[in-house]
């Protein structure tokens, strides 16, 4: 079965007359689609297929939806080439793909660094909340021994010092005189 890749389609797209040759069970979509084809023509897509499309031994998962082309064949479009980001030579029609099974070739005194990122940067987030607690700890301990210096006669001018003893913490201990 013939397999194309067009930058230009946005939605990978398997033609109709396949899925009706192989007796492929489609999927309805939630709402239909509204395509422009190649040659212009706008069609409204109803359904879907999820396929394993396996190209040079890389082998993935993918919904691809269901139209009318003008050939029968699958085109893999731009999800489809933001998925496995292929090396593409269009020069000599040669695709490649990333590896991920990078091959290390350890030497006898060699060391392996494992770094678990996720931990780190919970850690440095972790620090720099406690930076910006510190900061906000040690402005209040600051106005809190600014206020402790101070006394009463500092805080209220002249006129209010013969009032002092009721201002004190003492006082709040007890009850003012009754008066009868």
């Amino acid at each position: 079965m013939p397999i194309l890749i067009n930058s230009g389609c946005t939605n990978s797209v398997i033609d109709q007359s396949l899925i009706d040759k192989y007796c492929i069970t489609s999927t309805p979509l939630p709402v239909p689609l509204d395509t422009a084809g190649a040659d212009g023509q706008s069609q409204k897509v109803m359904c879907y297929v999820t396929l394993h499309i396996n190209v040079k031994g890389k082998e993935h998962l993918m919904d691809v939806i269901i139209a009318l082309l003008l050939l029968p064949c699958i085109l893999l479009g731009h999800d489809w080439l933001i998925l496995t980001n292929p090396s593409i030579d269009w020069r000599a029609n040669k695709i490649t793909f990333p590896t991920d099974d990078l091959e290390y070739h350890l030497k006898e005194g060699d060391k392996i660094l494992a770094v678990d990122l996720e931990t780190q940067i919970i850690e440095m987030m972790q620090l720099e909340l406690n930076t910006f607690a510190t900061k906000s700890q040690q402005i209040a301990e600051y106005s809190e021994k600014a206020k402790s210096k101070l006394t009463f006669r500092d805080i209220f001018p002249p006129v209010y010092h013969k009032f002092e003893p009721i201002f004190t913490k003492e006082s709040f201990n007890k009850l003012p005189p009754k008066h009868s």
